[in-house]
This record gives structure tokens, C-alpha cells and sequence, in this order.
């Protein structure tokens, strides 16, 4: 029930934000925005408005700027590079642990859409045990989410396998690199 409250929260700021009446102005009197986003589909709505006008008509120029992960996007966002974005909680939790400046507004989905890609010969989470795997950023979404999984199936994600952060998993994966992948 409460994500269903929170996604009604954002739903309104958003209808309020980009569909009450535009503001008359010039493409150059547009105020400029960089938003953070990465490869998940819980930022497609940002792109959507982007894309027909919406935050246009509102007087914004919303650029969203592809970052690999919300431990960067959260390192924009506190060095002022960025102005917002929909980063996991986690990095922002993590780097208010450290002192860093940021807040985290809302977090409105319980679930993403998250995946567990293995070799073919990998039948069971058991068989991890002992391997090598990667994700897209340590200390992003998926290095969370990766590390609470391992936990549910028994398997210590400090002792039981290594975690590293290649230049491109998925590539791993399909080459020999490593034994499983975890992507968003």
C-alpha cells in the first residue's frame, strides 16, 4: 500500500509540474537541466517528456545524461554537476553515511526489473559458489541487489564469490569472462 502511495506522489508532482499551463517564454529563456540516468526503464518516463515537449512547455530543457550507475549519478548530483535523477537508494544512503550533501526525495519502486544471466552449465545458485561475477558499478543497484540475492540463496557474497566491475559484463558473460552477470 505504501508504494502504491508513493507512486501516486510522484504522479501528481508530475501533472503538476508538466501539464498546468505552459509558460510563455523563448527557447532561450529555457531553463537548463541535467537529470542522471542509466540504461533503466524507471527513467523512461523523463525521456518521454523530453522527447514531446512536455518539460518544454514548463520552460525547462531537461537533459537527461546517460551515467553508468547511481554511485556516479549521486557523485554528480553532490559536486552540482547534476541537478536530479532517479539513483538507488542505496548510493544515496551510502554516501550520506559518509557526509556527502544529497537527499533522497522518494523511492517509488519496490522492485526492478533485475536479472541473474549465468552459463548454460550453471543450474543452480549453489554452483556460484566459489565463482567470479560482475556487475555494471561496485556500489551501484545491481552490486546491492546482487549481494541480497546471494544472501537469500545462502551464499556469502564477501567469501563465496568474487565481485568485480569490468568494463562490459554482459560482453563477459557471453565470452568466457566470467560465470554470471547481474544487470537491470
Amino acid at each position: 500500500m505504501r508504494n502504491i502511495n508513493i507512486w501516486r506522489l510522484i504522479a501528481l508532482v508530475t501533472l503538476r509540474v508538466v501539464w498546468v499551463e505552459p509558460v510563455n517564454g523563448s527557447a532561450q529563456d529555457l531553463r537548463h537541466i541535467y537529470y542522471g540516468a542509466t540504461a533503466s526503464v524507471a527513467h523512461l518516463p523523463v525521456w518521454v517528456a523530453k522527447d514531446t515537449g512536455l518539460f518544454a512547455k514548463k520552460g525547462l530543457n531537461v537533459e537527461p545524461v546517460q551515467i553508468r550507475g547511481g554511485a556516479l549519478i549521486t557523485m554528480g548530483i553532490m559536486s552540482g554537476q547534476l541537478q536530479f535523477s532517479g539513483a538507488g537508494a542505496e548510493s544515496v544512503i551510502a554516501a550520506r553515511i559518509e557526509g556527502g550533501d544529497v537527499v533522497l526525495l522518494a523511492c517509488p519502486t519496490h522492485l526492478e526489473p533485475i536479472y541473474l544471466i549465468t552459463r548454460p552449465e550453471i543450474k543452480s545458485a549453489a554452483e556460484l559458489k566459489g565463482k567470479s561475477t560482475a556487475v555494471t558499478r561496485l556500489g551501484s543497484s545491481t552490486h546491492f541487489y546482487l549481494r541480497a540475492a546471494l544472501r537469500y540463496v545462502g551464499l556469502d557474497p564477501e567469501k563465496d564469490m568474487t565481485i568485480l566491475q569490468p568494463i562490459n559484463s554482459f560482453k563477459n558473460v557471453t565470452v568466457g569472462g566470467f560465470i554470471a552477470s547481474f544487470k537491470m
